[in-house]
């Protein structure tokens, strides 16, 4: 099927999302599975169980009292606050243990996404002499390096000589410690210099209790290995969705405001796992930990190239209305950073010494994308 990730990897588990389906794609998915078995699944449901094995246990009980499964049952929840204090706890060895050394391993996650990609690009361009050890979800070293070289590909990023500066580590955020043996861990934690945890389960659709393991669980356990053995850095990539646009109305928000009062409710999973992962972050800091914050806002196109997210918001938005010929009377106005400097400023920023500080990078100018358009088709707004 056209758009369908799973005809490149095929295995029963694999997720739909995390493959590189998208919104469009999965409709057209649904349409065609409604086609093929004359049964349907709602499209909310299978952003929740985005895989064929949960797909064909959905529509093998429809019909049946099971088709209002659990997952249908957790979306239609009322909204649930989000306990903060609790949520982000996290302990920590006392005292600390000394410092490691110079920045010759780090680790890094999210490399097979758009962000991670650029990261780890620059990370082997400007830090030479480091070896960059990626934990992806992978069934083998060789296939994890497969899923990195072509996502470095995708973008006009990969270079035959990275190769051999790359170590991948199987493992997975979901799952306790990483998926990691306690061996793996040990290495880990006996070699690495710098952690950067830009990883997550992006999506706007699941509950903070179905998206915690993966973007909250994952941040503890890589904190704990920052504390286990020797003490490491930690950068932390984050996001500007940790400020709650649904209270204060407009107001002035800086790298030093205080979170704690944003006040996310369990409905706004993503956004919610974010601002408690930060919170587990800033406690490590606390206790000893040298930490960094990175906040993104919109991630754009690299300025240099062009190359992109195809699932974008925005470059689905400007396919949507280049497909129709038209395009809202609206103004659809967004601040964005390319992707290639943020990268760079990252990589610039986590390779000097310190610790503690939060940085945004949000973009400075706000860019309204239905002025384009208009210039495009002047009289096809609908």
């Amino acid at each position: 099927m056209a758009g369908n990730p799973w005809r490149r990897y095929g295995r029963a588990t694999d997720d739909f999302f995390a493959l590189g389906g998208h919104s469009l794609s999965a409709t057209r998915l649904m349409a065609r599975v409604r086609e093929e078995s004359g049964r349907s699944m709602p499209l909310k449901d299978f952003f929740v169980a985005p895989t064929v094995r949960s797909m064909a246990a959905y529509l093998d009980a429809a019909g049946s009292e099971l088709s209002a499964d659990a997952a249908e049952i957790e979306l239609n929840l009322p909204p649930r606050p989000v306990d903060l204090e609790a949520e982000s706890a996290i302990a920590l060895p006392t005292p600390l243990p000394p410092s490691g050394g110079m920045m010759q391993n780090v680790l890094l996650t999210g490399v097979t996404g758009f962000v991670g990609a650029y990261l780890l690009e620059q990370m082997l361009e400007r830090w030479p002499g480091a070896t960059v050890h990626c934990l992806v979800r992978a069934d083998s070293a060789e296939d994890g390096l497969r899923r990195i070289r072509a996502n470095l590909e995708e973008y006009g990023l990969w270079w035959d000589g990275y190769a051999p500066r790359i170590k991948v580590v199987v493992g997975d955020l979901a799952k306790p410690n990483l998926g990691l043996s306690g061996e793996v861990r040990d290495y880990l934690a006996s070699e690495i210099d710098l952690i950067m945890h830009n990883g997550s389960h992006l999506n706007h659709v699941l509950r903070y209790g179905q998206l915690a393991a993966a973007n909250v669980g994952s941040t503890k356990a890589l904190l704990e290995l920052a504390a286990y053995n020797r003490l490491k850095r930690f950068a932390y990539v984050s996001t500007g969705g940790v400020f709650n646009t649904e209270i204060g109305g407009r107001r002035k928000v800086d790298e030093d405001t205080d979170l704690s009062g944003e006040g996310f409710t369990d409905i706004e999973g993503y956004n919610a796992t974010k601002w408690v992962a930060e919170a587990a972050v800033r406690k490590a800091g606390r206790m000893g930990l040298p930490i960094q914050i990175f906040r993104l806002g919109r991630v754009a196109v690299d300025s240099r190239s062009g190359a992109g997210r195809a699932d974008d918001f925005i470059a689905l938005y400007l396919r949507t209305c280049i497909q129709i010929g038209a395009y809202p009377d609206y103004p659809l106005v967004e601040k964005a950073v390319p992707v290639d400097y943020a990268a760079r400023a990252i990589i610039a920023l986590a390779g000097q010494p310190g610790g503690g500080e939060v940085f945004h990078l949000m973009g400075d100018e706000a860019f309204d994308w239905s002025k384009l358009l208009a210039r495009t088709w002047p009289a096809a707004s609908a």
